[in-house]
């Protein structure tokens, strides 16, 4: 038995869309972290929210409208928290990089069903580019090039490969640091273990270290 159905929302009677629809993501993102998108029905997105079958399907169409939508707004929340990064001189990789990695530990701190929820693409074979995502990469993109056309970035990195690289090493912190916790004690608290791991990830473009 699902635990939506042990603990089921109380029926939502407001008419108001954008408080059905928080509901609905909500309930989703809880959901669909926890047991995927094959695990997940809209009964038991129905019975978590609060919301009828047929409302969620009004407000969001399909199992994989919804799905999307989730994907989405998780999405978005973590690039509205990458901001400060973007305001950053375009020249000032160094810092634009140590910053991001940091928020992006932080957000994962905050927001674990992101990471559940890319885990859950990889199990399932979901290779779809997310919402959002394609957008995300180009601004990063465009950061890494001007820092090689200002000489802060060694200009023979190839800045796709560097980005695909500092991302798979980004989203498999957390998960290593929560497994083998005892095997990193020697560096100290999780936060030198961080600032160690870091250290490590920036060393790897050259003239990428803040001054």
């Amino acid at each position: 038995m699902s635990t939506s159905k042990k603990h089921p929302q109380t029926p939502i009677r407001t008419r108001n869309p954008e408080r059905v629809r928080e509901r609905v993501l909500d309930a989703s993102t809880r959901l669909f972290a926890a047991m995927g998108f094959a695990g997940t029905s809209l009964r038991n997105i129905s019975d978590a929210s609060g919301v009828s079958v047929g409302l969620i399907q009004y407000h969001f169409g399909t199992k994989q409208a919804l799905y999307d939508a989730v994907r989405e707004h998780a999405l978005a929340a973590y690039v509205q928290s990458q901001a400060p990064q973007f305001a950053l001189p375009e020249d000032d990789i160094g810092h634009f990089l140590a910053d991001g990695l940091r928020q992006y530990f932080r957000f994962c701190e905050q927001n674990p069903l992101l990471l559940r929820l890319f885990a859950w693409a990889q199990l399932e074979s979901d290779a779809r580019i997310w919402s959002g995502e394609l957008t995300l990469m180009d601004r990063v993109m465009e950061r890494l090039e001007a820092a090689q056309r200002a000489g802060t970035l060694d200009g023979d990195v190839d800045p796709e490969l560097l980005m695909v690289a500092l991302g798979g090493m980004m989203r498999y912190w957390p998960v290593y640091r929560a497994r083998y916790a005892a095997r990193l004690e020697h560096l100290g608290d999780a936060q030198a273990q961080e600032e160690a791991y870091l250290t490590l990830c920036l060393s790897l473009v050259r003239g990428s270290t803040p001054k």
